[in-house]
């Protein structure tokens, strides 16, 4: 016990160590006060949108405005796991007849594969560091 408390001299010692210290208002405070760039904000009625579109999507246009309109969208492994948008763009590369829809289509698969296999990745660090319960 007697490691733990302080007498005498270092007992002095340490209450004006804490007397000089500079107070807690003075200390610079890190922390983030704006969001500047939203943009991996992405609500899941508009993948859903999206997703429902392109499944009906018939003209060669319409389908190049969708695809344009996903890849300016975050698709994280959730939001992938939820909509099914992938299943969706799959469907979409094997029935287009363009071949321009074709390797857009691809292309967007590509980033979303290489994107979903880092989120599993972090998804399987957390369930190692912390439990299953963590992981979701």
């Amino acid at each position: 016990m007697d490691n733990f408390v302080l007498r005498g001299d270092a007992a002095a010692a340490l209450a004006a160590s804490l007397v000089d210290a500079a107070p807690a208002s003075q200390k610079k405070r890190h922390r983030q006060t704006t969001i500047h760039h939203g943009d991996k904000v992405v609500s899941q009625e508009r993948v859903q949108y999206l997703k429902e579109e392109l499944d009906d999507a018939k003209t060669t246009d319409n389908m190049l405005s969708l695809l344009e309109a996903l890849e300016q969208v975050f698709v994280s492994l959730e939001m992938l796991e939820k909509t099914k948008i992938g299943v969706a763009l799959t469907r979409l590369s094997r029935r287009a007849q363009s071949d321009e829809v074709k390797e857009r289509a691809l292309k967007l698969l590509k980033v979303w594969k290489n994107r979903a296999k880092k989120a599993m990745r972090r998804r399987a660090r957390r369930v190692e560091t912390y439990g299953r319960n963590y992981a979701d």
